[in-house]
Order: C-alpha cells, then sequence, then structure tokens
C-alpha cells in the first residue's frame, strides 16, 4: 500500500491548532456527557453489588459485555465514515442514543435492565467513538495530536469529576437511585445540543472519501499494537473493581463515591500532561509507561492493607487512563494513514473492547472462588505482557508507514 502524506499546516494556522474551536468543541460536548454517565456510574457498583445483590463474576460480565459491545459498533462505524467520507452525523447519532438509554436506568429495578441500559449506551459509544476520534485527528497537525487528544481527554474527565459531585450532592439530598439517574440526564441533552450547534467537521481528504475501505489495508505494524492492546484488556477490568476493592479493604460505602471522585481528579489533571509527554518522549514509550503503571498498581491492590493505600492507588490509576486516552490514541493516528484512520481506530478499540468481557468475567470469577489477591496478579500480569509487546514496537517503528513524523525520540 503507498504511503498518505499528510495534510500540511495550512496558513490559518489557529484552525488546526491543538486547541481550535472543533477540539475545545468536542471537548466541551465530552465534559457534558460525562458529567450524566458519571452520576450514574458513581453509584452503580454498590447499586448493583448492595441493591440488586450481584456477584462480581455478573458484574464483571455485564460490563465486559458492555465494552464488548462498544466493539463491534465501533468497527462498522469506523468503516462506514471512512466509506462515506463522513464524521459528524455518526457522532451526533452515537451521544444521542446514548443519552437516551442512560435515562431509562432510573426505571430499572432488575439486573437485566441494568444490562439493558448499559448495552444501550456502549451501543451509542460505539458509534460515535472512531469517526470523533478521527475528527480530532483531521482538525490539528499531526506533531499537536498528544496535546490534543489530552485536551480532550481532561476536559472528558472534568465532567467525570462534576458528574460525582453531582452523584453525591443529588443522592445525599434525594437519598433516591432514580430521582439521581433522571436529573442527571439533563447534562446529557446539554450535550447533543452543544455537539450540533458548535462541533465543525473538517472536510475529510478527497483521497478518503468514497474509497473502498478494507481493514487488510491497514499496516502490519498497527496490527502487532492491536494484539499488544488487546492482551493489555484483558486485564484492564472495570472500573467498579477498583471501587469495590478500596470497600473490601475497609474504605466506607458512603465515601466510595468521594474515592472515586479523586480518581477522577487525578484522570483530569493528568490528561493534558499525558499527551504533552506524549508528543515529547514519542507516543510508543508513553504507551509503553502507561501499561506498565497499570500493572504496578494491579500488584498494589492485590496486596493493599490500609485503606488509604488503596484509595491512593485508584486515584492513581486515573494517570493510567488519562495516558490510555491520550498516548495511546496520538499513536494510533501515527500508524494509520488519513483515509483508514476512523476504521483503525474503530478496529483497535473493538478488538482491545472484546477483550474486555473475558477478562472482567474471568478475573471477577477468580475473585469470588480464590479471592482478590490472586484477582488482581493475574491483571498485572497481562498488563505486564502487553507493555512487553509495546517494547517490541519500539525496535521496529522507524520506518512504519502512516504520518510522517520525528520519531526519534521512540
Amino acid at each position: 500500500m503507498s504511503e498518505e502524506p499528510e495534510p500540511q499546516a495550512t496558513a490559518d494556522s489557529r484552525a488546526r491548532a491543538w486547541h481550535g474551536r472543533t477540539v475545545v468543541g468536542l471537548g466541551w460536548v465530552s465534559f457534558f456527557t460525562d458529567l450524566h454517565s458519571e452520576a450514574l456510574q458513581a453509584l452503580l457498583p454498590q447499586f448493583m453489588a448492595s441493591v440488586l445483590g450481584m456477584s462480581m463474576a455478573s458484574i464483571g460480565f455485564i460490563q465486559g459485555l458492555a465494552e464488548a459491545t462498544v466493539a463491534f459498533v465501533q468497527l462498522l462505524s469506523g468503516w462506514l465514515s471512512d466509506r462515506l467520507g463522513v464524521r459528524k452525523p455518526l457522532v451526533v447519532a452515537g451521544y444521542s442514543l446514548s443519552t437516551l438509554v442512560k435515562s431509562l436506568l432510573a426505571l430499572a429495578v432488575l439486573p437485566w435492565q441494568v444490562l439493558a441500559v448499559r448495552v444501550g449506551d456502549r451501543l451509542g459509544k460505539g458509534l460515535r467513538t472512531p469517526p470523533r476520534d478521527a475528527i480530532l485527528a483531521d482538525a490539528v497537525d499531526a506533531a499537536q495530536w498528544g496535546k490534543a487528544y489530552g485536551l480532550h481527554r481532561a476536559m472528558d474527565s472534568a465532567g467525570a469529576i462534576g458528574g460525582t459531585i453531582l452523584a453525591i450532592a443529588l443522592f445525599g439530598a434525594t437519598h433516591s437511585y432514580r430521582i439521581t439517574f433522571a436529573l442527571a440526564a439533563i447534562a446529557g441533552v446539554a450535550a447533543v445540543l452543544l455537539l450540533l450547534l458548535v462541533v465543525r467537521e473538517p472536510p475529510v481528504p478527497r483521497a478518503a472519501a468514497g474509497k473502498p475501505v478494507s481493514l487488510k489495508g491497514l499496516p502490519r505494524q498497527f496490527w502487532w499494537f492491536v494484539a499488544a492492546y488487546s492482551v493489555f484488556s484483558v486485564g484492564n477490568v472495570t472500573y467498579a473493581f477498583f471501587l469495590l476493592r478500596a470497600k473490601e479493604l475497609g474504605v466506607a460505602e458512603a465515601l466510595v463515591p468521594a474515592v472515586y471522585l479523586l480518581h477522577n481528579v487525578v484522570y483530569t489533571l493528568a490528561g493534558l500532561p499525558a499527551g504533552a509527554l506524549s508528543d515529547r518522549i514519542g507516543a510508543r514509550r508513553a504507551t509503553f509507561l502507561v501499561m506498565l503503571l497499570h500493572a504496578l498498581i494491579c500488584l498494589g491492590l492485590a496486596w493493599a492493607v490500609p485503606p488509604w493505600l488503596a484509595v491512593g492507588l485508584v486515584a492513581v490509576y486515573g494517570v493510567v487512563l488519562a495516558g490510555d486516552g491520550s498516548a495511546v490514541r496520538a499513536l494510533v493516528a501515527e500508524l494509520l494513514p488519513t483515509g483508514l484512520r476512523a476504521s483503525g481506530m474503530a478496529a483497535y478499540r473493538a478488538l482491545g473492547g472484546v477483550m474486555m468481557l473475558p477478562g472482567s468475567w474471568m478475573v471477577g470469577w477468580l475473585w469470588d472462588e480464590r479471592g482478590a489477591a490472586p484477582a488482581w496478579i493475574l491483571s498485572a500480569a497481562l498488563a505486564a505482557l502487553g507493555a512487553g509487546m509495546i517494547l517490541g514496537l519500539s525496535t521496529q517503528g522507524r520506518q512504519w508507514p502512516g504520518v510522517q513524523k520525528d520519531n526519534s525520540a521512540a
């Protein structure tokens, strides 16, 4: 496959800056979406475990199935975006679907209803994510991708902070899961309106629009990365396990949302620095550090005894998510030619999401049967293996097709 040259910086440098209208607009959309989502997520683990009486394996299965759903829809969404040469309509549809189904959580009283809401929400996420990430890459010069993705991730996680505070405030005032879930939906509606009114879709390069799109055209080195990320994803268990481990180690149930709040504060503060670090040292090296840090956190949770240590480790997990949202996405964008960018974004997320289903269920089952320590050790081992595979990429990456960047730092 011949290499496609990346678009050069235009005369209007502000239009392609990492803090331009499109990037900031999508950041605000993610802010309000996460305000809605995290108001639900902050209460959902204890709702499933304490109110519905679900086992760790069941919680892991529901969360894993939700992520696997994202995976399959992302493949279709990425293919459609590249095939049709459009991004924004798919993004609008995805955000709208998620907002609608999450609003229905206020009516859920049985485990299968929670499952249906989670799957529906992930359908919307899968539909919107690849074309949204492609819009970000199309709107910014390649040398600034890390900062653009980092800013987007920081605003996304700032919404998570606000959503957690909103959950604490609303639940404290109403003592009702349903009222809290219903009121939080207002933020989701605001996100969709912002997307419609503020975000502009950069033109898809003429060479990409309308061309047949096939995953066979993706570079070999990209697939090596996908294999590494998939191994990492098996051990990248649901966030609910982090909160439930903190509770198991002695954090009071009433304080669990506050632990989640601290995690999201770290997540937010780390977003832009993680992207800047990726631009400085190279996305491949930064991705390796993200996966290695995840392994170390899991090892800590395997043997953590004092509650304060568990709280600290859950908080530092926010750095991992920040790096996943900036360094990893920058690496993927670097590996892909423009006309296959949405498809490639979909492929790596899809396969990673599929692997979270058996991974979350397996870790949850091991936790139920053998205790927390073996479950977290397994997660750590898988993350470390994925990191080792990324190291293999650093020795092969100098001639990778895709973006023409100075990768000497990697």
